[in-house]
């Protein structure tokens, strides 16, 4: 099954530090994606999945910016910048102090507000949604198919950066893209996700 992610990265006011801790979080969940994409079924034990967790190939935004497609980079970013419907007063000033950090006006910023909480809840959906059928299948000695879940979860993404293209002002766009590019040097992601 796939865990939605709920990111709160500590020390949020320091751009530097806002992302290294979501992006762990996102790597661990694109691991545990690519594990799920590897699984085979072991003939000795034809109930047992195993999972290939040897030395993947990677992709270093730290070397390679450019080769982190921007629907990876946006995906791990807004779920980074996206929060619960009732925040606390903490998760609040953290919610700020990133949003901050991208340098968008007041107007453009309630913007992205809004739209993040419709992502947050339409994602986590998703996921709950495959989850769901994922299980049942399960139960039924079928399998689901992640291919067709990880395209829809991309298309899912693209659509929200072109509703947030549209949204927001060619100035806030311009902060936010910024934003969005300059943090793809701390992602590290799987050739397999780079290349899809």
């Amino acid at each position: 099954m796939i865990r939605s992610a709920q990111f709160s990265p500590k020390n949020a006011g320091l751009r530097l530090l806002i992302f290294p801790a979501v992006l762990r979080r996102g790597l661990a969940q694109l691991l545990f994606l690519a594990g799920l994409t590897t699984a085979t079924i072991s003939p000795a034990q034809s109930n047992a999945t195993i999972h290939n967790h040897g030395a993947a190939s990677m992709v270093d935004g730290a070397a390679h910016p450019e080769n982190i497609p921007d629907v990876v980079a946006y995906r791990l970013i807004l779920l980074g910048l996206s929060q619960p419907a009732n925040p606390t007063d903490n998760q609040m000033k953290r919610h700020l102090a990133q949003f901050r950090a991208i340098g968008m006006s007041d107007s453009d910023n309630a913007t992205l507000i809004v739209s993040l909480l419709r992502f947050n809840a339409d994602y986590h959906s998703m996921i709950e949604t495959y989850n769901a059928a994922a299980t049942a299948a399960n139960a039924s000695g079928q399998r689901m198919d992640i291919n067709s879940f990880l395209l829809e979860r991309d298309q899912f993404i693209q659509s929200t950066h072109d509703k947030l293209k549209s949204a927001l002002s060619a100035d806030g766009w311009g902060h936010l893209d910024a934003f969005v590019q300059g943090n793809k040097k701390h992602m590290k992601i799987s050739v397999a996700e780079a290349s899809r």
